[in-house]
């Protein structure tokens, strides 16, 4: 339920949050002038990453979660910065001499020598990333600033390659797949009409 929900596992998911909370104290819950306790860095992230996730607009969450519109805007922009400053390094480097041999190595065990990486990400397309917010920029996103927008689609890109990293098993083989065998069916005629 919970990978289906925030789309990653949730070891990844509290490691992110840990993470965010350490680098802005924006995520610490507080209590106000009058002792409510404010909202907490679980609701403000989970916001976020719905609209990450699904392309919900930032008003989405006030009666899921008990957040405004301007409030989860903000978060937007303190965790995709949040995230670039302190994933970038792992999840966005290029490749170095190890990370080469290993990935061939990987290629050549599972018949594919000389390739670096998936198969997947052959098929990307731009265009689709993110996909449920295809045509916002013309709207609210049009008066943003350009660093914002760079954070939200390097965040995009650094929490794809954490799932991936979280999810993948290198240890896997890949099974060939033969042509599956034809049912034995009886043919049977129906006589009456």
């Amino acid at each position: 339920m919970f990978r289906r929900r925030f789309r990653m596992g949730r070891s990844l998911f509290l490691r992110i949050v840990e993470k965010v909370e350490a680098r802005d104290n924006c995520f610490i819950q507080r209590r106000d002038s009058v002792r409510r306790l404010g909202l907490s860095a679980l609701q403000k992230i989970t916001a976020v990453f719905r609209m990450l996730a699904y392309g919900f607009p930032a008003d989405a969450s006030d009666e899921y979660i008990k957040i405004g519109e301007s409030t989860t805007i903000e978060s937007l922009k303190r965790i995709c910065r949040a995230v670039v400053e302190e994933f970038t390094g792992e999840y966005l480097r290029s490749p170095n001499a190890t990370d080469v041999a290993r990935l061939l190595r990987i290629g050549k065990d599972r018949d594919f020598p000389g390739m670096l990486g998936s198969l997947d990400y052959m098929h990307w397309k731009w265009k689709n990333c993110p996909m449920a917010w295809a045509g916002q920029y013309a709207g609210p996103a049009c008066f943003w600033h350009k660093h914002i927008l760079h954070d939200i689609m390097t965040t995009c890109i650094i929490m794809h390659n954490m799932i991936i990293a979280d999810e993948r098993d290198v240890t896997a083989s890949i099974e060939d797949h033969m042509e599956a065998p034809s049912p034995e069916v009886e043919m049977v005629l129906d006589e009456s009409t």
